[in-house]
């Protein structure tokens, strides 16, 4: 038997470019869908291809997704499924509203108050698909197989449909118990001015290096009492010191007669502090819970405000076994001051930009991180910094400013997830996984609330129309037509925005 002839060297870019264009022009892609479509009894495969975002480019991280999802498509196809491939384009949210922001050099809230939102979304919905042409060439160069709407399966999720369905979605999950609004701390972007969801949260982690600072707070009765911090811009929030009501504490008496608390078992992290100092007490975390202390500054008043308070996930494993309290900046913190009482006073001086609010009179209007250096000054120069040092930890960032997050407490809407575990578990179960089982069962075992309210302007609004004690959450235009009495015809801001009843 004799074979033809090959070249020694094959031309591999060349080969895929002949591959490519025998499919295009006798139309494999589409024969191999009607020949699927065409069998009897059909069996139906339902493909849902997560949506890019086509205000950026598409790069080699894309890459080993789009081969695993082809291998999926084609795999199913040739087992004779039909294979409904659902491919479209996440138009919607930061992308969109970063891409606008780049191209105008504008942030959007300047943008939003110089000439309005519906103007803002205008500028979204046009320059959003701005490399749409380029992920086609790409999707088809590396050899996917996706209907790009020749069919009528191309989507985006500003279509009214889409986010028609979207209000469906959010309307069920209320129904169910499973829609809520609460008060807490989530992960947030000062950059971007909105909360982000505890997952894209984890995304993108880095070592930095902080200043970690030792404060001293006096007490009415003259004595002193240790807490660390690595966030010094959260001080001018100082609401509460915790302490663990089971741990061991001393009293150190220093020259001068002014007496510190700290943990038993941190006194050897403040050798040099205390090098001059002998013990003259000790105490359980118990005996201190209810003292008062003078705040660090005088920006507030409440009478609920500077008294030490219990908490049990205090810990002697770094600081000094008291912990500051900010609750508006941290959720155990939140948690905390609430459990010791649930009217305690949330202080939030921070802006949704990272900026202090006037609350914070030395500071106004400052960055809380360009500020923080001054706060270190001003508790030096005011007898209250004892130790000062460069902490390295690791600490989220935002994927998409590669800025530090922050924790801030925020109104929102949350999904309840924790409620639904055991039916997420039961229905992983019948998941067939390939490495990946234990870890995403795991996630599952831990999931918390998802916030889903984010303090935008180009996205899905939420469904949701509050007037007094009364709620109303609309699954469809004709529920918020035949409620408001008007046509809709478009879902976005600031159309649901003008709704009035």
């Amino acid at each position: 038997m004799s074979y033809p002839k090959t070249e020694p060297k094959a031309n591999f870019p060349q080969l895929e470019n002949q591959v490519l264009d025998y499919w295009q022009k006798n139309n494999i892609f589409h024969k191999t869908i009607s020949a699927s479509a065409a069998k009897k009894p059909r069996i139906n495969f339902t493909f849902y291809d997560g949506p890019p975002t086509p205000s950026s480019k598409p790069h080699v991280g894309h890459l080993g997704v789009s081969a695993i999802k082809d291998m999926v498509f084609r795999y199913r196809t040739m087992q004779g499924n039909y294979v409904i491939h659902q491919f479209g384009w996440d138009v919607h949210g930061l992308p969109a509203e970063v891409t606008v922001e780049k191209q105008t050099g504008s942030k959007s809230i300047d943008i939003v108050a110089k000439d309005g939102i519906e103007t803002f979304c205008d500028m979204c919905r046009n320059g959003i698909m701005l490399y749409a042409d380029e992920w086609r060439k790409y999707i088809n160069r590396v050899g996917r197989w996706v209907d790009f709407g020749d069919n009528g399966q191309e989507y985006t999720t500003m279509d009214i449909n889409y986010m028609e369905s979207v209000l469906w979605a959010l309307k069920t999950l209320y129904e169910k118990g499973l829609l809520y609004e609460d008060y807490k701390v989530n992960p947030f972007s000062w950059k971007l001015g909105t909360v982000v969801s505890n997952a894209d949260a984890a995304k993108e982690y880095t070592d930095v290096i902080d200043d970690a600072i030792t404060v001293c707070f006096e007490l009415m009765d003259g004595r002193r009492i240790l807490a660390w911090t690595t966030t010094p811009w959260t001080l001018p929030g100082n609401s509460a010191l915790a302490v663990n009501p089971k741990m061991k504490y001393v009293v150190m008496r220093d020259t001068d007669g002014v007496e510190y608390i700290i943990a038993e078992s941190r006194l050897k992290a403040y050798e040099k502090q205390f090098s001059n100092a002998k013990k003259v007490g000790e105490i359980t975390g118990f005996d201190l819970i209810g003292l008062k202390y003078k705040p660090l500054f005088n920006y507030y008043n409440d009478e609920k405000l500077y008294s030490i308070i219990p908490a049990d996930y205090v810990s002697d494993s770094d600081g000094t076994g008291i912990v500051h309290i900010a609750p508006a900046f941290g959720q155990e913190d939140f948690i905390a001051a609430r459990d010791f009482d649930n009217t305690f006073p949330v202080i939030l001086n921070v802006d949704d930009y990272g900026n202090f609010t006037s609350d914070v009179k030395d500071w106004a209007g400052e960055n809380i991180f360009d500020a923080s250096p001054k706060i270190i000054r001003y508790l030096q120069n005011n007898g209250h910094l004892v130790k000062k040092e460069h902490y390295k930890h690791s600490y989220p960032f935002d994927d998409r400013t590669h800025t530090k997050l922050i924790y801030r407490a925020t109104n929102s809407w949350y999904i309840n997830v924790p409620a639904i575990i055991d039916k997420l578990l039961e229905n992983n179960k019948q998941v067939n996984w390939i490495n990946a089982g234990e870890r995403f069962r795991s996630w599952i075992e831990n999931a918390r609330p998802w916030a889903i309210t984010r303090n935008r302007y180009w996205g899905t609004p939420l469904p949701i129309w509050k007037k007094g004690d009364e709620i109303r959450v609309f699954g469809s235009i004709v529920e918020l037509e035949e409620f408001f009495e008007v046509k809709i015809n478009d879902l976005h801001r600031p159309t649901l925005d003008k709704l009035e009843k």
